[in-house]
């Protein structure tokens, strides 16, 4: 029992054990030292056996069992030993012959690496435990010369059979740590937690374990330097610093890398589990990953290493096969002392490491502002000297949809475990991630396709703020020029250009953005205008028509008046376009033509047959044809005038109505294929085509859920048991149903009490 346990036994007469010594051990340590001893022991057996087999005796007690005569020999008064080399030393020097000449489980020897820690290991427990071994220091000579020369012979033997001396990490190329994020997003189940797991490691120079312990509490956006800050801790080290993320120099394919894209996507798309935190002092605490936090000791760090599995598995090229987490640590390394503009002691400090120098410098420095610097330097940036503005809202907000893009936000970010934050103190900081969202959002959506997870989610979110799905492409676009032109001087920027070419670049820069939304403002004054000709071309359409009305008697009274214009059907367009001697406006004939070309395909549709249609053609065809169902005028004009027509409309009406509920209960965002203002413009082909394919493979499957929902309806009301000929007889009746609309409308049709 515990020392703690006994004090708090109120029911124990047993006196309270004293307060024991403080483990300054790091918690993986004890767990190095206890293999060490296992070795030790094991040495302690077998050569006992030996010694038994040949009749010497002599017997070695195991390292539990050994005294301070046995180890220390003679102890003066004043701690020291009699002898400068202990009895213990001939016997740690057969325990290291014993490891030189051990054998793995595949008949090769023990690496030098792992020799020389059995025996560190073993010496610091020894030391420890018997003070008078470390009274001339921690590493006499005749510990060192034993551990030099076990080292010595390892490593020469391992040279000679051609086998690797050290286990240093490796890192990898930018291309494939970007090729693994692609893979997991795209292949894996819970790819958007594990890309940010992975993102945010590379960003802050972390190993596995350190995700576990990063908190929401502890950040904040910093809204002059233009971060996400926050507290990291090395759980490994005991200590903990400032870490700061950075929005992606490349707004083009940098997405899958920028840090500030993979925590909006994972807090979206991620897992919603609230994982309860294991101490009244981490109560009400909100971890970045929740699935990471709580994990037995190097846990977490399995973890990331079952994840690059996955990738090495899923046939990522180039990942080194003994890339480990910790090759995201060199991996970051490389990349920040490889920006000539960064200052080395600026990578030191964002990756946590001591400095060994007779030095005081770094307390004197400023850590934020290195730590931001080589932040800037992981995120690409080419002068991370240089203020990095991050994407901002600002650049799409007016006076019409401000309320619409707030509402928006609130919507994307409402189901995740924080999104009381990030209405509170953290709505800086989710403005940003919706704008890196809307950024990228192009890039994404052909990467990952519109039914991606955060792609449907932001369409999702699109129709309970009001908000056009067509205007997410068009905000994207205005957000990164915005982007381009806030940061122009550090895109322009190189590891080679002075200033001057810099400032010269950076102009060049800006002034392609300006000339390109010059040439897109054309585009749109150039339809603008073509519009206002074609309302001209109307409005002279419309005079011309009303000089052809037969002109009104002076003396004729109002009632004769009426029947005379009633009597007298309009003239024809069609007809007086026909006329040779009719003078059209000018354009009419374009527009006349377009009107008569869409009346032509709209007529080719035999409305009245939409009873014998199925569910997948009567909703394409309401979509094509601007026919919104919820709406008072739906196929108004469409059908015959009476109560057939009313019938049809009715059902239709009713089965899209049950349909859409069936399709947003699998998906809420399904809703975007029932409403014609969701319908992609005619002039994007590829996004109008994976529209409607999306429909044409999920309509049946939404009928066949409102006809079961249906049927079982029927059987909990008719009191059918699930067995017997009467369940027989329902299900035979399901089976067979018909899937028109005109089947399924009347069967939706029938109350049940």
């Amino acid at each position: 029992m515990s020392a703690a346990g006994n004090n708090n036994n109120k029911n124990s007469n047993a006196p309270p054990l004293p307060i024991g010594e403080l483990n300054v051990l790091s918690t993986s340590t004890p767990k190095g030292y206890q293999t060490a001893l296992n070795r030790y022991d094991e040495f302690v057996k077998k050569q006992n056996e030996l010694f038994a087999e040949n009749g010497v005796n002599t017997v070695y007690p195991k390292f539990n069992d050994l005294t301070e005569v046995y180890v220390c020999g003679e102890v003066l008064a004043n701690g020291s030993m009699l002898s400068s080399t202990p009895p213990i030393a001939p016997v740690l020097s057969q325990f290291s012959q014993y490891l030189f000449e051990e054998k793995k489980s595949d008949g090769d020897p023990l690496a030098p690496l792992v020799q020389v820690q059995y025996l560190s290991g073993v010496k610091s427990v020894l030391f420890k435990k018997f003070k008078p071994l470390a009274y001339t220091g921690d590493s006499p000579q005749w510990y060192e010369e034993l551990y030099r020369g076990l080292n010595l012979r390892a490593t020469a033997l391992a040279i000679k059979r051609g086998a690797k001396v050290t286990k240093k990490h490796v890192g990898l190329v930018r291309k494939t740590l970007l090729a693994m994020l692609l893979y997991l997003v795209k292949h894996s189940d819970n790819g958007y937690e594990e890309r940010a797991v992975i993102a945010m490691l590379y960003h802050a120079v972390g190993r596995g374990s350190e995700v576990a312990a990063t908190t929401w509490e502890s950040a904040e956006w910093d809204d002059d330097k233009q971060f996400l800050l926050f507290d990291w801790g090395e759980i490994k080290t005991g200590q903990q610093y400032i870490m700061t993320l950075h929005p992606n120099a490349d707004s083009e394919d940098g997405w899958l890398l920028c840090s500030i894209h993979s925590i909006a996507c994972n807090l979206i798309c991620g897992s919603t589990v609230y994982k309860a935190s294991a101490s009244a002092e981490e109560a009400g605490m909100n971890f970045m990953f929740n699935n990471y936090f709580g994990m037995a000791d190097g846990g977490a760090a399995s973890k990331v290493s079952r994840i690059i599995q996955k990738c090495r598995d899923g046939g990522v090229e180039d990942l080194p096969e003994d890339f480990t987490g910790h090759g995201l640590r060199v991996a970051a390394a490389d990349e920040m002392m490889f920006n000539v503009h960064l200052p080395f002691f600026a990578a030191i400090a964002r990756g946590g490491w001591d400095c060994k120098a007779d030095t005081l410098l770094f307390y004197y420095l400023t850590q934020k502002l290195h730590v931001a610097a080589a932040g800037k330097a992981l995120a690409g940036w080419a002068n991370p000297n240089v203020k990095v503005h991050a994407p901002t809202l600002e650049a799409i907000y007016n006076d019409k949809n401000r309320g619409a893009i707030d509402a928006f936000c609130h919507e994307l970010f409402q189901h995740s475990s924080i999104s009381q934050l990030l209405d509170t103190t953290l709505k800086g900081f989710r403005s940003r991630m919706v704008a890196s969202l809307l950024m990228y959002y192009a890039n994404v959506k052909k990467e990952l396709g519109r039914d991606s997870a955060i792609i449907r989610s932001m369409y999702a979110a699109c129709v309970e703020s009001d908000l056009e799905i067509r205007d997410l492409d068009f905000y994207g676009k205005q957000i990164k020029k915005r982007f381009q032109v806030d940061n122009a001087l550090n895109l322009a920027a190189s590891s080679s250009d002075n200033i001057e070419t810099i400032m010269e670049k950076a102009f060049h820069e800006v002034q392609k953005i300006g000339l390109d939304t010059l040439d897109e403002v054309k585009v749109m004054h150039g339809k603008v205008s073509h519009i206002k000709e074609e309302v001209d071309d109307m409005k002279g359409l419309l005079e011309d028509i009303h000089a052809r009305l037969p002109p009104r008697s002076p003396s004729s009274s109002p009632e004769r008046k009426r029947a005379k214009v009633a009597s007298a059907p309009p003239p024809n367009p069609q007809a007086v376009a026909r006329k040779p001697d009719s003078i059209q406006p000018a354009g009419w004939g374009g527009f006349l033509a377009r009107s008569q070309k869409q009346q032509t395909k709209a007529d080719a549709i035999d409305w009245k047959d939409l009873g014998n249609w199925d569910t997948k053609t009567l909703l394409i065809r309401c979509l094509k044809n601007n026919e919104n169902f919820e709406s008072e005028h739906f196929l108004r004009g469409k059908l015959e005038v009476g109560s057939s027509g009313t019938t049809r409309r009715g059902r239709a009406r009713n089965v899209l109505r049950h349909v859409k509920l069936a399709a947003e209960a699998m998906d809420a965002s399904n809703m975007i294929y029932f409403y014609p203002r969701f319908v992609p413009k005619k002039d994007d082909e590829e996004e109008r085509k994976a529209y409607f394919t999306a429909i044409e493979v999920n309509a049946a499957r939404w009928a066949i859920a409102v006809k079961d929902q249906y049927f079982n309806r029927l059987k909990v009301h008719d009191n059918i048991p699930d067995d017997g000929p009467d369940f027989l007889k329902h299900k035979k009746s399901q089976s067979n149903q018909k899937m028109s609309i005109t089947a399924l409308g009347a069967k939706l049709e029938k109350k049940m009490d």
